[in-house]
């Protein structure tokens, strides 16, 4: 019996970030899937744990050692199996990679029998075969023949056929694409047969995937289809991230140095701006000092047919928490409108066969937020694809875009919205692809201390300290009139701010004030201010008051003024 099913692993972004792989087809989800999964406020209970979810840990072991070295050519000779089904999926705007052949036929070898194919193990082999694009779209088929070396036996012409009629779902909607092939005989006499399929948006030169500890790499490419704005961003074996200095040329060259200098892996991304907004373009590990792994483990796991998108969701939550306060941060709140708006775009993926940022119909997450009532001092998106809400996780952690907005200590709240599409094949207990959003914000005002303006002088000391620059005065006759004008700016009552500012002044022989008004949604935006750093600056006074309602609640009007 053949039996047909289909991987395909998301990649994602945000503050606005990745994705410009299609996801195939799909449903709309249960019925009743836009339901609420958890309280307002919410932070989740920990360790997820998740009936119906099976999680398993894998050990994987190559056939081979890793490719030395990615973007260089592998050498790779297709069996008498592939090569007949590399016959059956040529395509004019399909080329053969063989790489991705290489990898496709050691993900047939090695992956888990009657289980969603891992996309820790997709990612792993990857990288184990010098590939840096984002994981590729799979199409598997299993055969109860053995077809590498005999691909006339009985049975495995259908297996052909039945998997080369899966390549035009697989193919990328705008431009060419890769293809590889790969057959592995099984035990007992059958076999699995892979098609991988990808986009490929950056062309990168050749670099050594093992480098010396405190080496400078330098990556050098260009961008394909139309791309532009390049970014490299990394994440070191500590977990920190940096965004790396990237020259940019005219037609998409790019250029970036940095330091191998913390030893293990060092995640290494490259982002552009696709046609749904910013996405991944490359993302794979340097191992800095250290051997790359002969190993690859990872999670893998099944999502059980009575699991909904509320058990996703909640699960996803959890798995987010839980790396939060592992790391010392604190664990963000749940939000139902964010989670609504959330869930609405993961169905828009869903319906309009598109992973990204950017919607045809709602436009950017900014936008949604606008149109759900949502304030947001700040506000950053993931969006993911994949088959089950820790493995998602762990693919967006992996990803130095989507590691900083998850662990990010700029924002306070998040909703989570998936949608599960349809299966992916007729095959019994085919995968079902999940469509995920996060939505992180913190609301106007969500990092202001509870004594803002003590807060803020102190910050300002501090500032003008480290810049060496003269400590300010504090004159209580501008603090008193900085005080009023504050409130009553918070109050709607701009003209009445000056009234004050001139009637206190009366009361001083200060020759001449100047005052300068700040409105910020943060506390950070107010420490942030040049002004603090204004050697010529000396007299002042200082207010600060907090917007109570209308439009601007929560956010923070601030008034400095500086005597002459």
């Amino acid at each position: 019996m053949i039996m047909t099913r289909r991987a395909v692993v998301a990649c994602a972004l945000g503050l606005t970030q990745c994705a410009g792989q299609p996801a195939p087809g799909g449903g709309q989800g249960r019925p009743g899937a836009a339901a609420v999964t958890l309280p307002d406020g919410a932070t989740g209970s920990g360790a997820p744990a998740s009936p119906g979810i099976r999680t398993d840990s894998l050990t994987i072991r190559p056939s081979t050692g890793p490719q030395p070295r990615y973007g260089a050519q592998a050498g790779h000779t297709l069996s008498e199996g592939e090569a007949a089904l590399l016959a059956k999926v040529s395509r004019r705007t399909l080329r053969h990679e063989p790489g991705l052949s290489r990898m496709a036929r050691e993900l047939a070898r090695t992956a888990p029998v009657d289980q969603v194919i891992p996309a820790g193990l997709i990612e792993g082999l990857m990288a184990w075969s010098g590939l840096v694009e984002p994981p590729p779209r799979i199409g598997v088929v299993e055969v109860g023949a053995t077809c590498a070396a005999t691909p006339g036996a009985q049975g495995c012409p259908e297996a052909i056929a039945a998997l080369a009629s899966e390549i035009e779902g697989l193919l990328p909607r705008e431009g060419d694409g890769w293809v590889g092939v790969g057959i592995a005989d099984l035990p007992g006499g059958a076999s699995r047969l892979i098609l991988a399929v990808t986009e490929r948006t950056v062309a990168l030169d050749p670099i050594d995937a093992e480098v010396a500890l405190n080496a400078s790499v330098t990556l050098k490419g260009r961008l394909l289809g139309g791309r532009s704005q390049p970014r490299v961003e990394t994440v070191d074996a500590r977990g920190q991230w940096r965004q790396v200095a990237v020259n940019a040329g005219r037609g998409g060259e790019l250029s970036a140095t940095f330091v191998c200098a913390t030893q293990g892996a060092l995640r290494v991304e490259v982002l552009a701006e696709g046609p749904h907004g910013p996405e991944v373009s490359a993302n794979f590990p340097l191992f800095c000092g250290s051997p790359a792994p002969r190993a690859i483990t990872v999670t893998a796991e099944q999502v059980g047919a009575e699991v909904d998108v509320g058990a996703i969701e909640r699960a996803n939550f959890d798995a987010l928490n839980q790396a939060r306060t592992e790391r010392g941060l604190a664990p963000l709140r749940w939000d139902n409108a964010a989670a609504a708006a959330a869930r609405a775009h993961s169905r828009d993926m869903v319906e309009n066969n598109y992973l990204g940022h950017r919607s045809p119909s709602s436009g950017e997450v900014s936008d949604r937020f606008r149109v759900a009532g949502i304030t947001a001092a700040r506000l950053r998106e993931n969006v993911a694809r994949g088959y089950g809400p820790r493995s998602m996780h762990e693919a967006l952690m992996n990803s130095p875009g989507h590691r900083i907005n998850m662990l990010a200590d700029d924002v306070t709240m998040v909703g989570i919205g998936a949608v599960i599409g349809a299966p992916e094949s007729t095959s019994p207990g085919a995968a079902r692809p999940i469509l995920l959003t996060q939505n992180f914000y913190a609301p106007p005002g969500a990092d202001l201390p509870k004594e803002p303006g003590t807060a803020l002088k102190a910050e300002v000391e501090r500032i003008r300290a480290e810049a060496k620059a003269r400590p300010l005065r504090w004159e209580p006759t501008l603090e008193r009139a900085a005080a009023a004008m504050a409130k009553a700016v918070a109050a709607g009552d701009s003209a009445g701010s000056q009234k004050i500012m001139a009637k206190e002044l009366e009361k001083t022989s200060l020759a001449r004030v100047e005052s300068q008004q700040v409105i910020s949604s943060e506390f950070r935006g107010l420490v942030g201010l040049e002004l603090w750093r204004d050697p010529s600056i000396q007299t002042v006074g200082l207010g600060v008051a907090v917007f109570e309602g209308g439009a601007r609640a929560g956010s923070v009007a601030l008034i400095v003024l500086i005597a002459r």
